[in-house]
């Protein structure tokens, strides 16, 4: 995105102008240096067959106006702090199009949305099918979703595309008839904007583009439209707010592997998007020196569905330019591996004085990566670089600083576990279970019970299992066999206490270490030095 000059000045004026909206846009322009691709693309959008309503977003309209979420996009859009603090802002179940979300419960609640032709800014349009059809299937998707969760932000035009999309589909068992019902007329009208477009850019490609680009968006934003729909009922049906593809798809996982015969098909796609991610890796080039599995996957507690796929990479130095293009080429390609697996989780990189340094000197996590992680590609040396915390009574606190920071955060993850507990049961107690572990194992770490590898590894999930105390194993099964609010609860109550004893434990050793420093400065003094200081200085001027 571009601002034109004074963009910022015209926003300013048009908020004191109208103090009484509750959000302010205006149109999103092709710049005037875009390609044929993209100018046939920016006309589609542009035409009343091709968008509707919202071809406001990329035309500016004649004269300032009230408008509903159709003609305002996020791109060039000023949302009132005031209205988003009534409600949530986003919705964080929706993946693509919260802002239109957003808009069209301001609008429900009588709140004005002002369209201004002069807010304009330029932005690129997609200069590829590719791009372009992938845009107009996620505008579809989020549309449906947008329905499921306000029914009355629907339109009529809305239902357009996905109409489209199902008549293709009755074509191919009856073609004479639909064809002649919808396909003779639809070809018609596109092949009267690929005129247009011709008559316009005196160039026959951009009718033939124009004319191709109006059904595949259409039908890109139809199914779409229909795929969103069906995943927003599944998830609706099963109870769950999340309506995000990549949390159902989860969710089904963690299902399915409950059925034993399932499981290995399961774990056979997990494996199989390693393997996919270990190969593409090894042909970006001299960029990637090696690939590690690390957390979920690399656990011996693992289940499909319950983590995704993390890895760690070691990257060759380099200087800026060619750090930025191999980022760029990365960025690219793990993400088409992600759509074919979306179990694939983020990537940390780091050359190798870095991840040398990170280990030395890291948190607990680092401690274990070079204990857990599996190599995938290359030698595989990850050294364990961790020095002994017991000759340096600072490093002694700060270990236990992270151990009890490790168990606040799960404990802040169970409480989250606690007021989303209807999304879903499995997911509940699969997280509910581990949290609640990783709790208790960072608590017994500051006690001084720890795992093999010395005083500062935590037992395993698996070994804490076998060392809980009575109270403990009781909350563990009610946990299990009662995802409810009264089995969470339970198992929050038992953990704050285990927090809180932590952190005594934590704030008495560092006491005890700050007892034996050398005495620093108070902060008081220096603070009255300071402003003496700034006292003379205001003196002299």
């Amino acid at each position: 995105m571009r601002l034109p000059p004074g963009a910022l000045a015209a926003l300013r004026a048009v908020i004191e102008q109208h103090p009484e909206a509750a959000a302010v846009g205006g149109p999103n322009l092709a710049p005037p240096d875009s390609g044929l691709f993209e100018r046939c693309v920016d006309r589609v959008l542009r035409s009343r067959f091709g968008a509707g309503t919202m071809r406001s977003r990329y035309e500016g309209l004649a004269g300032r106006r009230e408008v509903d979420e159709r003609s305002l996009i996020g791109c060039n859009l000023a949302v009132y702090s005031k209205a988003l603090r009534e409600d949530r802002a986003f919705d964080e179940g929706l993946d693509y199009g919260e802002e239109t979300l957003l808009l069209a419960r301001l609008a429900q609640r009588g709140q004005p949305l002002l369209y201004l032709p002069e807010l304009w800014v330029y932005h690129r349009r997609r200069s590829d099918w590719s791009g372009f059809c992938r845009q107009a299937f996620r505008s579809g998707m989020g549309r449906a979703k947008q329905t499921a969760v306000l029914p009355a932000s629907f339109r009529a035009e809305f239902a357009g595309p996905p109409l489209l999309a199902l008549a293709l589909l009755l074509s191919i068992r009856s073609p004479g008839t639909w064809i002649l019902l919808w396909a003779v007329p639809y070809l018609a009208l596109a092949a009267g904007e690929g005129l247009a477009a011709f008559r316009r850019e005196g160039d026959p490609f951009a009718a033939a583009w124009v004319f191709f680009l109006l059904p595949a968006g259409h039908l890109s934003y139809g199914f779409g439209f229909l795929a969103g729909a069906a995943e927003a009922f599944l998830r609706l049906a099963a109870g769950a707010r999340d309506l995000s593809w990549k949390r159902w798809a989860a969710d089904t996982a963690l299902s399915l592997a409950r059925l034993p015969w399932l499981r290995p098909a399961l774990r056979f796609y997990y494996a199989s998007a390693v393997r996919s991610v270990t190969r593409w890796a090894g042909s970006v080039g001299p960029g990637v020196r090696e690939v590690w599995l690390h957390r979920g996957m690399a656990g011996g507690d693992w289940s499909p569905g319950g983590s995704d796929i993390d890895l760690l990479a070691e990257i060759a130095p380099g200087t800026l330019e060619t750090e930025r293009e191999f980022h760029r080429m990365w960025q690219e390609g793990y993400g088409r591996l992600r759509r074919l697996f979306p179990v694939l989780g983020e990537v940390q990189m780091a050359t190798r004085p870095e991840l040398e340094y990170y280990l030395r000197h890291g948190p607990l996590r680092a401690a274990a990566l070079s204990r857990e992680a599996r190599p995938l590609l290359g030698a595989g040396s990850l050294p364990a670089l961790q020095p002994d915390p017991g000759k340096d009574p600072w490093l002694s606190a700060k270990r236990g600083a992270d151990a009890w920071t490790e168990a606040a955060h799960a404990y802040a993850r169970l409480l989250q576990c606690f007021f989303d507990h209807g999304a879903d049961r499995n997911r509940t107690v699969y997280h509910g279970r581990k949290l609640f572990l990783d709790i208790l194992r960072y608590g017994r770490l500051l006690g001084g019970t720890h795992g093999p590898e010395g005083p500062w590894d935590p037992l395993t999930r698996r070994a804490m299992e076998g060392a809980l105390s009575d109270e403990e194993q009781d909350c563990l099964e009610v946990l299990a066999a009662d995802p409810t609010p009264r089995g969470l609860a339970a198992a929050a109550a038992l953990a704050a206490r285990k927090v809180e004893a932590g952190a005594g434990t934590v704030l008495e050793r560092l006491d005890k270490t700050a007892a034996g420093a050398p005495k620093l400065r108070a902060a008081a003094p220096l603070q009255a030095e300071a402003d003496a200081r700034e006292g003379e200085r205001f003196a002299e001027l």
